[in-house]
């Protein structure tokens, strides 16, 4: 047995993905770089990757163990670009962390109450109602997944999982799970993690 590098689990010696996490394993002649995470040949003095010099790293050769990984906290990329909300509403692709989850979840909460508010000032009949809040809903239903398939990528999952969201009740208890699962540090296969403020 030996350990992924980049979930610390034990795994076979066979394996050449990780069935935890689904990183690709290390064999004997790889190690990661420092700075970007990218695997690279175990003798290379250059990231073909970053082309950072790893000269400076050479007590730090082999990246097996996690502990070891994750103490270079300095050298991590961060993704950095300007949030564009088209992109965080309607978007599958990318990663976000526990803040902007956390924001619009409760962005959406205060739209409920605030449907509420008008459902009741205007006195709908319950057929009216029923129609306005099955609209409301249908206009979230993207975004809800799309928000949530960024979520699951922080943690290096499908975005299938948003979909278990869509279940009554078990969906809301998921969504909130989701929102406090710690994201991966670095680069996973969905992109650079979002910088903490």
């Amino acid at each position: 047995m030996k350990k992924c590098y980049y979930c610390a689990e034990e795994i076979d010696d066979a394996a050449e993905d990780c069935p935890y996490c689904g990183h690709k394993t290390l064999n004997e002649n790889e190690k990661l770089c420092p700075y970007c995470s990218e695997i690279i040949k175990k003798d290379a003095t250059y990231c073909r990757f970053c082309n950072s010099n790893l000269k400076s790293y050479e007590n730090k050769n082999n990246y097996e163990n996690f502990d070891d990984h994750n103490e270079i906290n300095e050298d991590i990329k961060y993704d950095e670009s300007e949030f564009d909300i088209m992109n965080f509403l309607f978007s599958l692709n990318g990663r976000i962390g526990k803040k902007e989850f956390f924001k619009y979840i409760g962005i959406e909460f205060i739209t409920a109450f605030l449907m509420g508010f008008i459902v009741l000032y205007m006195k709908m009949s319950k057929e009216q109602m029923d129609m306005f809040l099955g609209v409301v809903s249908l206009v979230f239903l993207y975004p809800n997944i799309a928000v949530t398939a960024k979520r699951a990528h922080d943690f290096n999952y499908s975005a299938w999982l948003s979909l278990v969201t869509l279940t009554p009740y078990i969906g809301f208890i998921l969504m909130l799970i989701i929102g406090f699962i710690e994201g991966n540090p670095k680069k996973n296969q969905y992109g650079l993690p979002k910088k903490k403020l």
